[in-house]
């Protein structure tokens, strides 16, 4: 008999199959493909699919009617039923209803009053504070379902007080509503809870084609697509207002792939534009997963714990993506919706709320973020203004120090009013553009209309805080206006124009550097080295970083107030020009401008009291 050689090289070329073998292997993937997958499921990939040819679709539909027909393919019917229930999650967390369930009198919402309203601080608060959101409805997809919503709703119910109930499923949106309903179970939500407001992120499986009501597919990016999906948020908000809440849809973060976060742009472009005209509110959060230039950001760092923001796919959170999220997006929530806060060692932590400013001194209507203490007396309270920084505004002071300054206002018992003066506009009037006048807005509208709107005491002191371009601003400020300030604070100023990082967007307020008379007229190292008691009487706080590059110039302004005798606060501080520092410096400085314009009380000792008759003394 013979053997057979083990060592016989195997034959490598390529075998085809023959026409029986190729018709039943693909028998088998077609049998297969209709056990994974339901008809309906099928015949909704030979619609949504993008980028699908022709042919591909007639086999979707054919393989679904064969699997219709098939005893499998109603087998799979049926259990996708059965599963459906399970494929979301409610509410982890109740906070306690604080109304009781009754729903509490309509308050007007917040605008400016009259300065020439004889009504004391006190009640002219009462009239126009903004009604509190008290009840919160959180609905979504996997990001609410998962770990964004989950740490969201943990967040919000150890910080606020407020009851919030969480409805989340798992690969829904907007534009399949053959899979789920938002609006028809939002509707049910919102009858059943009666919240104040409906908080919404959509978005993530929504870049698909979608079907008009007359039966028209639309693919992505098209007009049709857009007016399709606007009618849908429409509906959406709608159907929230008729059970007397609003819409506030989040937009998308950013993704690893580029192909997506292209998608997710061109989606939140049109969730906006729609949310906005049907009377609602969106919220941006693409960047909360990017680093500073922009790009994907792979990890964050959480109370000193460092791990990765997204699951393998890029997509999805991790849990310790969705409390960077949460932190970051709540005080983002907060400037919109005045939601109250919980009490911390028997303090209620400050209200956030939002003051519009109409427009005037040549620039158009505007806001300010306020954070107002919860008890207010008739006289009403002293106060800070807070000036941003060039890159940011008065958003991000709040989101990178939200607790600091809400705790601080409703301890020291003192309004922080944090004006929004744009980007890049360095609160000054520019000699070069006779129509940027920032300086003016700031001292005249601004400043008018948050002491008249928020429950400022007219006789208090008052104190003015700025960070980088707004601790140069705050320092010009009291130049201009030395007797209006009893405290200035000025956290990592830019306080020499001609050294500014932003100098693509000075010199067309302040012109060529070639003509140094506006740069230093408006630098106010240069005013402050020309005339050191320029500030009059008002208490100084100076901060800077030793690795700032700003740091020099700052010294300079120490040793010149130094020289000629002037008092303040010199603070050099470890870190650059950046929130690692600013995140510790900024409350400092309010810290201590606080104590200029609401000092604590100096508590007495009790007098002895004499021991009772029979007891030794």
């Amino acid at each position: 008999m013979a053997v057979a050689d083990k060592y016989e090289p195997v034959d490598a070329r390529p075998r085809t199959l023959s026409a029986p073998g190729a018709v039943i292997a693909g028998a088998w993937a077609l049998g297969i493909l209709v056990a994974l997958a339901s008809p309906a499921t099928l015949r909704a990939q030979a619609v949504y699919a993008t980028d699908l040819p022709e042919p591909a679709r007639e086999l979707l539909r054919w393989g679904a009617d064969l699997g219709a027909a098939s005893p499998l393919g109603a087998l799979r019917t049926a259990l996708d039923g059965l599963a459906d229930p399970l494929d979301r999650t409610t509410r982890w967390f109740r906070a306690p209803d604080p109304t009781g369930g009754a729903s509490e009198p309509e308050v007007p919402r917040l605008v400016p009053v009259a300065p020439e309203d004889t009504r004391t601080p006190a009640e002219r608060w009462a009239a126009v504070r903004p009604h509190p959101v008290r009840r919160v409805l959180l609905v979504g997809a996997s990001s609410i379902q998962y770990a964004v919503g989950t740490e969201l709703e943990r967040l919000m119910a150890d910080t606020l007080d407020v009851a919030l109930v969480r409805q989340g499923k798992v690969a829904t949106g907007l534009t399949r509503d053959d899979v789920f309903d938002w609006p028809a179970e939002v509707a049910s939500l919102v009858d059943t809870h009666r919240p104040d407001v409906v908080i919404g992120q959509f978005g993530g499986n929504d870049g698909q084609n979608i079907v008009a009501p007359d039966g028209a597919i639309h693919e992505v990016y098209t007009d049709g697509w857009a007016a399709e999906y606007g009618r849908r948020i429409a509906h959406l908000a709608a159907v929230t207002q008729e059970g007397g809440a609003r819409l506030v849809l989040l937009g998308m973060p950013i993704m690893r792939s580029g192909t997506f976060s292209k998608k997710i742009r061109w989606l939140n472009e049109v969730t906006q534009t729609a949310v906005e005209a049907a009377g609602g509110l969106y919220v941006d959060v693409y960047n909360l997963g990017a680093d500073a230039q922009g790009a994907y950001k792979a990890d964050v760092t959480v109370d000193g714990r460092t791990g990765r923001m997204r699951l393998d796919d890029g997509i999805h959170f991790t849990r310790l993506g969705g409390q960077y999220v949460a932190r970051h997006l709540l005080p983002r929530l907060l400037t919109r919706l005045p939601m109250p806060p919980k009490a911390v060692d028997g303090v209620r932590p400050a209200t956030l709320v939002r003051v519009p400013i109409p427009a005037a001194a040549g620039r158009p209507a505007g806001h300010a973020l306020a954070f107002v203490p919860s008890d207010v007396p008739d006289a009403g309270l002293p106060w800070i203004v807070v000036l941003h920084g060039a890159w940011s505004g008065p958003g991000e002071v709040t989101e990178q120090v939200w607790t600091e300054l809400a705790t601080l206002s409703a301890q020291r018992g003192v309004v922080l009013a944090l004006p929004d003066g744009g980007p890049h506009g360095w609160w000054l009037d520019a000699p070069a553009d006779p129509s940027h006048t920032l300086a003016t807005w700031l001292r005249g509208p601004a400043l008018t209309t948050l002491a008249t709107t928020l429950p400022v005491d007219p006789s208090a002191p008052a104190a003015i805080v700025g960070l980088s371009m707004g601790g140069h601003g705050a320092l010009l400020a009291a130049l201009d206006e030395p007797d209006r300030w009893a405290a200035v604070g000025a956290v990592s100023a830019v306080v020499d124009l001609r050294r500014a990082a932003d100098q693509a967007h000075l010199a067309p307020l302040l012109g060529p550097q070639d003509d140094p008379a506006p740069w230093a007229t408006w630098s106010a190292l240069s005013r402050l080295q020309r005339s050191p008691t320029g500030l009059g009487g008002a208490a100084l706080w100076l901060g800077i970083g030793e690795a700032d590059r700003h740091h020099a110039d700052n010294v300079a302004l120490h040793d010149t107030l130094t020289g000629a005798g002037v008092d303040h606060a010199w603070r050099p501080l470890t870190g650059g020009h950046d929130w690692d520092l600013w995140r510790t410096a900024l409350p400092q400085a309010l810290r201590w401008a606080a104590e200029v314009v609401a000092p604590a009380p100096v508590v007495e000792p009790d007098p002895p009291q004499p021991a009772p008759a029979g007891e030794p003394g």
